[in-house]
């Protein structure tokens, strides 16, 4: 029974692996190189810094080269790269491969491959030929790619010419050594240098060929543009100018405004007759085909109506007084036909005491709306702006501005001097004053109120214990106000109380006296001349008949 179990087990970890290798193949691991390193020696002698030691195996060379006293290989190593098993291509030596070295192109030694082997080869060369050979700073890169090619020929006894071939149809002799060249256009180029000199008092000529040994990308083109203006009331004639870069030059420009209009031209003008807000495309094109688009999104705008927006009231010629704390109503009109919100804002130029925005707006000519803005508690004492800004929903706003439009006044009004005659003269309250009868009273005082101004002055008496009678005080110079309480009128023996009242344009008000004690005033009856003399002569009778009777009581 456990045999069964152990075969049943076997076979389903077999059936799994065989998945796991048909699904996912495995991979063989990268084969380690032959690594080598040691000493060069020329026609006895250790070679010159900068020998070519080359490895050639399976047609495919490696190449390095001396260092001091004719080392190779040692900083870094020299190696011989081994083929990769899973590619068909043939990229490097395997086990059992020969390796041919050469020094300065004449054949030295040779030696069998050996994966991951590292070795130490010493390499000895007849007198070699003179040959030919550079290098470029820089093998690759985008047009126009500027190249220095450098000299590295050897075993010349002396070089009279080098002769170029950059294999861009460019070619240069020159008894220079190293050169400069730029390659204007992208492509792959193979380059030759051929030397002529001399070896042993005879003249020798070597060609060092590159293929493909210079690599040079297209530099495609950036398609950018502006305009002018890009925003404003239809209809909206618009300049576009092309700024856009290339190094094979621009041929063909392709525009599209938007509108279902286009053009070819470099720098055109479009008219734009219709409101709305447009997505500009740009297209330019080099001779090669090579091509790019730059997309400028809801890059103009056209309104049909621009926004405007005015306060009608409060304004700055008619005001509104109010308090801190207080609500007042703003009432404004507008034309848009995008309308998005509307802002009030009361301020003045250190702060804004009270702001709102309305969001529920109609499209419209002359729209009339009102909205409520609360003012801060702190508010301060003064005269504040109105500003009312609208939006749409193109972005666009329009602005109005009422200056002082807007005057807060926590502050009552000041009531000075209170001035009678009679007595003619400033009196305190509760102080009586006795007023002939058929006399009037007259009353002047002093009222001021800095911020908003005196709106109305009162005078409130009594014309019995419970009927008062209000008297509106009139302005006369400056700041005195005066009034006249018709005392004539009222029956002798009568006392008169008053107390005024000053209210300014906020609201604030203040009275004098404060308390419930009064100004007061007396009216004593007006007696004629016989009158007077019969009430005399009554009270001596008095006297004599209250003389007689105390002298019979005696």
């Amino acid at each position: 029974m456990m045999n069964t179990k152990i075969k049943a087990l076997t076979y389903c970890i077999t059936l799994i692996l065989g998945f796991i290798i048909a699904v996912f193949p495995v991979q063989a691991l990268p084969q380690m190189p032959h690594q080598f390193y040691g000493a060069v020696t020329v026609a006895g002698d250790p070679a010159p810094d900068g020998t070519l030691v080359e490895a050639v195996i399976s047609n495919i060379t490696y190449a390095n080269t001396t260092t001091v006293d004719g080392k190779y290989g040692y900083d870094p190593l020299f190696k011989v790269l081994a083929d990769d098993p899973d590619t068909p291509e043939k990229e490097g030596g395997e086990s059992g491969d020969t390796i041919d070295f050469y020094v300065a192109k004449t054949y030295a030694a040779n030696y069998t491959f050996e994966i991951g082997h590292s070795i130490e080869l010493n390499l000895t060369a007849a007198a070699p030929t003179p040959y030919a050979e550079f290098i470029a700073d820089v093998t690759n890169g985008a047009e126009p790619l500027t190249a220095q090619f450098i000299d590295q020929s050897m075993y010349f006894d002396n070089i009279t010419l080098w002769a170029w071939d950059f294999g861009d149809e460019n070619t240069t002799a020159t008894t220079v050594a190293n050169i400069t060249h730029t390659y204007i256009q992208n492509g792959t180029y193979t380059v030759s240098l051929t030397v002529n000199g001399t070896k042993n008092g005879n003249n020798v000529t070597d060609t060092e060929t590159k293929v493909d040994y210079i690599v040079v990308y297209d530099t495609k083109p950036t398609a950018d543009f502006y305009a002018t203006p890009t925003s404003g009331l239809e209809p909206l004639t618009v300049s576009f100018y092309d700024n856009s870069t290339s190094y094979d030059n621009i041929t063909l420009w392709a525009w599209d405004f938007g509108d279902e209009n286009t053009s070819s031209e470099q720098n055109p003008t479009h008219n734009y007759t219709t409101a709305g807000i447009y997505t500009v495309n740009l297209t330019v094109t080099e001779p090669d085909g090579d091509n790019h688009t730059l997309i400028k999104e809801n890059y103009i705008t056209v309104e049909t109506v621009p926004p405007t927006i005015s306060v009608t009231s409060p304004t700055t010629e008619n005001p509104v007084y109010t308090k801190a704390g207080q609500t007042i109503t703003i009432n404004f009109t507008y034309t848009t036909d995008n309308p998005k919100n509307v802002t009030l804002r009361v301020y003045n130029t250190t702060t804004t005491i009270g702001e709102t925005t309305i969001t529920d707006l109609q499209a419209g000519t002359n729209i009339e709306r009102n909205a409520s803005v609360t003012l801060d508690t702190s508010a301060s004492d003064g005269k504040y702006h109105i500003e009312a800004t609208i939006y749409t929903l193109e972005g666009l706003n329009g602005t109005d501005t009422e200056t002082e439009a807007v005057i807060v006044d926590t502050t009552a009004p000041s009531i000075s001097n209170p001035y009678q005659d009679p007595p003619g003269q400033v009196v305190e309250p509760g102080e009586l004053v006795e007023v002939d009868f058929g006399q009037n009273i007259t009353v002047q005082v002093n009222v001021t109120d800095l911020t908003s101004g005196v709106k109305t002055v009162t005078l409130s008496y009594n014309v019995s214990a419970t009927q008062w009678e209000n008297i509106t005080m009139n302005k006369i110079a400056g700041n005195e106000y005066t009034a006249t309480i018709p005392s004539s009128e009222l029956p002798p023996c009568t006392t008169i109380n008053y107390y005024i009242t000053a209210y300014d344009n906020a609201g604030n008000h203040e009275k004098i006296p404060l308390t419930e004690i009064y100004y007061n005033y007396h009216v004593i009856p007006e007696f004629t001349s016989a009158l007077a003399i019969l009430l005399i002569l009554l009270a001596f009778t008095a006297t004599i008949a209250v003389k007689r009777k105390q002298k019979r009581l005696r």
